[in-house]
Protein backbone atom coordinates (compact mmCIF):
# COMPACT_ATOMS: atom_id res chain seq x y z
CA UNK A 1 0.00 0.00 0.00
CA UNK A 2 1.22 3.33 -0.76
CA UNK A 3 1.31 6.24 1.46
CA UNK A 4 0.54 9.91 1.28
CA UNK A 5 3.82 11.87 1.62
CA UNK A 6 1.86 13.35 5.21
CA UNK A 7 -0.95 11.67 6.99
CA UNK A 8 -1.98 15.00 8.59
CA UNK A 9 -5.50 16.65 8.55
CA UNK A 10 -4.00 19.15 6.89
CA UNK A 11 -2.71 17.50 3.71
CA UNK A 12 -5.24 17.63 0.61
CA UNK A 13 -5.15 15.50 -2.32
CA UNK A 14 -4.08 16.75 -5.63
CA UNK A 15 -6.65 15.81 -7.76
CA UNK A 16 -5.65 18.03 -11.38
CA UNK A 17 -8.55 19.25 -13.05
CA UNK A 18 -7.93 17.05 -15.69
CA UNK A 19 -7.69 13.62 -14.42
CA UNK A 20 -10.77 11.76 -15.05
CA UNK A 21 -13.33 10.40 -11.73
CA UNK A 22 -14.66 7.05 -12.51
CA UNK A 23 -17.46 6.13 -10.45
CA UNK A 24 -19.94 3.17 -9.61
CA UNK A 25 -23.31 3.62 -9.15
CA UNK A 26 -23.96 1.26 -6.44
CA UNK A 27 -21.03 3.73 -4.67
CA UNK A 28 -22.61 6.84 -5.84
CA UNK A 29 -26.38 5.89 -4.09
CA UNK A 30 -24.92 5.21 -0.46
CA UNK A 31 -22.14 8.40 -0.21
CA UNK A 32 -22.99 11.45 -2.83
CA UNK A 33 -23.82 13.90 0.03
CA UNK A 34 -20.78 13.58 1.69
CA UNK A 35 -18.82 13.08 -1.79
CA UNK A 36 -20.58 16.45 -2.47
CA UNK A 37 -20.02 18.51 0.18
CA UNK A 38 -15.87 16.83 0.56
CA UNK A 39 -15.34 18.06 -3.01
CA UNK A 40 -16.87 21.39 -2.87
CA UNK A 41 -14.84 22.05 0.53
CA UNK A 42 -11.64 20.84 -0.90
CA UNK A 43 -11.55 21.69 -4.36
CA UNK A 44 -13.42 25.21 -6.44
CA UNK A 45 -13.91 23.47 -8.92
CA UNK A 46 -16.42 20.35 -10.06
CA UNK A 47 -15.16 16.76 -10.57
CA UNK A 48 -14.39 15.97 -14.56
CA UNK A 49 -16.35 12.66 -14.13
CA UNK A 50 -15.06 10.65 -17.02
CA UNK A 51 -17.02 7.48 -17.13
CA UNK A 52 -19.70 5.44 -14.67
CA UNK A 53 -20.05 1.74 -14.19
CA UNK A 54 -22.51 -0.49 -12.90
CA UNK A 55 -19.72 -2.26 -10.31
CA UNK A 56 -17.24 -0.90 -8.27
CA UNK A 57 -14.57 -3.57 -9.10
CA UNK A 58 -15.38 -2.55 -12.96
CA UNK A 59 -14.51 0.83 -11.36
CA UNK A 60 -11.33 -0.58 -9.75
CA UNK A 61 -10.05 -2.30 -13.07
CA UNK A 62 -10.29 0.80 -14.68
CA UNK A 63 -8.32 2.68 -12.41
CA UNK A 64 -6.01 -0.12 -12.42
CA UNK A 65 -5.16 0.28 -15.91
CA UNK A 66 -4.84 4.28 -15.33
CA UNK A 67 -7.97 5.55 -17.05
CA UNK A 68 -8.32 7.48 -13.85
CA UNK A 69 -8.97 7.84 -10.39
CA UNK A 70 -12.13 6.63 -8.17
CA UNK A 71 -13.79 7.22 -4.57
CA UNK A 72 -14.59 3.90 -3.66
CA UNK A 73 -14.95 1.67 -0.23
CA UNK A 74 -12.06 0.34 1.31
CA UNK A 75 -13.77 -3.02 1.77
CA UNK A 76 -13.79 -3.19 -2.31
CA UNK A 77 -9.57 -3.06 -1.77
CA UNK A 78 -7.25 -5.89 -1.18
CA UNK A 79 -3.81 -5.31 0.32
CA UNK A 80 -1.70 -6.97 -1.97
CA UNK A 81 -2.90 -4.59 -5.15
CA UNK A 82 -0.95 -1.82 -5.95
CA UNK A 83 -2.87 1.07 -5.54
CA UNK A 84 -2.46 4.78 -4.05
CA UNK A 85 -4.73 4.79 -1.01
CA UNK A 86 -5.99 8.00 0.63
CA UNK A 87 -8.38 7.64 3.21
CA UNK A 88 -10.63 11.34 2.93
CA UNK A 89 -11.34 13.42 5.45
CA UNK A 90 -13.06 17.09 6.33
CA UNK A 91 -11.38 19.92 6.51
CA UNK A 92 -11.34 18.96 10.17
CA UNK A 93 -9.27 16.45 10.06
CA UNK A 94 -12.54 13.87 10.42
CA UNK A 95 -12.80 10.47 8.46
CA UNK A 96 -15.72 10.35 6.01
CA UNK A 97 -17.46 7.28 6.49
CA UNK A 98 -19.61 4.98 5.14
CA UNK A 99 -23.05 3.87 6.75
CA UNK A 100 -23.30 -0.08 7.06
CA UNK A 101 -25.15 -2.12 9.15
CA UNK A 102 -25.42 -5.35 10.57
CA UNK A 103 -28.80 -7.18 10.21
CA UNK A 104 -30.18 -10.34 11.52
CA UNK A 105 -33.21 -12.46 11.67
CA UNK A 106 -34.79 -12.23 15.48
CA UNK A 107 -35.09 -15.88 15.07
CA UNK A 108 -31.43 -16.31 14.48
CA UNK A 109 -30.26 -15.41 18.18
CA UNK A 110 -31.29 -18.74 18.76
CA UNK A 111 -28.25 -20.19 17.27
CA UNK A 112 -25.00 -19.58 19.42
CA UNK A 113 -22.62 -18.53 17.25
CA UNK A 114 -24.84 -15.94 15.71
CA UNK A 115 -26.27 -14.64 19.35
CA UNK A 116 -22.11 -14.35 20.29
CA UNK A 117 -21.33 -12.15 17.65
CA UNK A 118 -24.68 -9.94 18.12
CA UNK A 119 -23.72 -9.82 21.67
CA UNK A 120 -19.95 -9.09 20.83
CA UNK A 121 -20.98 -6.46 18.22
CA UNK A 122 -23.57 -4.87 21.10
CA UNK A 123 -20.46 -4.75 23.73
CA UNK A 124 -18.59 -3.11 21.41
CA UNK A 125 -20.67 -0.21 21.23
CA UNK A 126 -20.46 -0.49 17.48
CA UNK A 127 -24.53 -0.98 17.17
Amino acid sequence: MKLPPSRDAAWTPRIRRSQPRITATACKKTNTLKLTNWWKETYSAPPTIAMEVDHMETCKEMVSSGFGYAIIPDIVLNESEDMYRLQLRTKHGEPILRKSWMIYRKESLHISLIKAFVDFIKAQKLM
